[in-house]
């Protein structure tokens, strides 16, 4: 591999690791804010 694939699949890796790490606090903090109502389950 090459330093540009390597830092590519670096750069994928952590937006990846930010987006499913984040996840969690925001299910804690937009309902803290407000804006709870738009995470529940419409049926």
């Amino acid at each position: 591999m090459n330093d540009r694939a390597l830092i590519l699949t670096g750069t994928v890796g952590a937006i990846i690791a930010a987006i499913c790490r984040a996840t969690p606090v925001l299910a804690v903090v937009l309902p803290a804010i407000g804006l709870g109502p738009g995470l529940r389950e419409r049926t």
